[in-house]
């Protein structure tokens, strides 16, 4: 119950920040369009928020204040979400059956980040294992309430440090996430984010293959290259990496936004289809990540796509209401608590 009072009171602060914007919470993205306007890592479909948000507001800064792709995420902000990895000192207490958050902040020369080897962050619980981020599908599904599943990713990285890819703000990540049955006999579903993409053109800038390890790492660039919004209306990405003097009517825009600004939303229908409904008990997260020069990435769940933007600014009355509609909803949350 406790989540479903966090989500409806995270609703209620987001629309009340964004009173008199013509925007709200949660993110709604396009469809998927390969190489056009968004990327295929493996099974994971993945949008740039930078890139989206340069569309919507014709800026190429960061994401910020009331744009309709700012998704913060720092220490102050980060605990709205189910947080699987971050540096920050975050707990998912409040969620019945989740592990709290894998530490991705480097330690001396380290580099790179696995929860196969990292410490198992507690607490333990049926179908809990080491090695991987666990959480019990009825406390995820209560979370998402309705929403689709989507996972947020922070680049963040200098300028400096480690390079394998040559370019210091890019990095290397890896990640497997598993459902699980535990007692009706459903045979495990896997899906995978690494570089493969079923375009050859676009793969050889998402895969990257180090002669060091056999892992199909997915390429996480710092810039990428898209079309300029004074030649076209729509998202489109020209290429990976900044642009150059060969790409007219080309804009670099920066995803290497650091930790209080998610870079990056992932998702996957069958994934989010199985997890709103389907006999599974377990959802596991296994993260590889390399090539790192700074510390920290962060990895979350949040919710996204059931509420459409509105067209028209809330007007103060409004947001008013909204709150008035927002506490008697925690108040019935609260009173069929006590019931139970």
């Amino acid at each position: 119950m406790k989540s479903i009072v966090k989500t409806a009171t995270a609703s209620i602060l987001a629309m009340t920040a964004f009173a008199g914007a013509a925007q709200a919470a949660p993110l709604t993205f396009p469809e998927p369009n390969n190489g056009v306007v968004s990327l295929q890592y493996g099974d994971f479909t993945v949008y740039s928020l930078a890139m989206l948000n340069y569309y919507a507001h014709n800026k190429t800064s960061a994401p910020s204040g009331d744009d309709q792709f700012y998704l913060p995420s720092g220490p102050g902000r980060i605990s709205d979400y189910m947080v699987i990895a971050t540096g920050a000192n975050i707990s998912n207490s409040e969620f019945a059956n989740t592990d709290n958050p894998f530490n991705t902040s480097l330690q001396g020369n380290q580099s790179s980040f696995w929860t196969g080897s990292a410490a198992e962050p507690s607490p333990t619980f049926t179908g809990d294992q080491s090695g991987t981020w666990d959480v019990s599908i009825d406390t995820l599904r209560n979370y998402l309430n309705g929403q689709n599943l989507h996972f947020g990713f922070n680049l963040n990285e200098s300028n400096g440090g480690q390079s394998l890819t040559g370019t210091a703000q890019d990095a290397l990540a890896w990640g497997k996430v598993t459902l699980v049955d535990l007692d009706t006999g459903l045979g495990d579903m896997t899906f995978i984010f690494d570089g493969t993409n079923a375009n050859p053109v676009v793969q050889s800038q998402t895969l990257f293959d180090n002669p060091a390890d056999s892992v199909a790492w997915g390429h996480i660039h710092g810039r990428i290259c898209v079309k300029s919004t004074s030649t076209t209306s729509t998202p489109e990405l020209l290429h990976l990496d900044a642009c150059t003097s060969a790409d007219v009517g080309g804009v670099t825009i920066n995803q290497n936004l650091g930790a209080d600004r998610t870079a990056f939303a992932l998702t996957n229908a069958d994934l989010n289809s199985l997890v709103q409904s389907s006999g599974y008990d377990i959802m596991r997260v296994e993260l590889r990540l390399a090539d790192m020069n700074n510390g920290y990435e962060q990895l979350f769940i949040f919710g996204s796509g059931t509420y459409q933007v509105p067209e028209t600014p809330v007007s103060e009355p409004a947001a008013i209401g909204l709150l008035g509609l927002g506490a008697l909803g925690i108040a019935a949350a609260r009173r069929r608590k006590k019931a139970a």
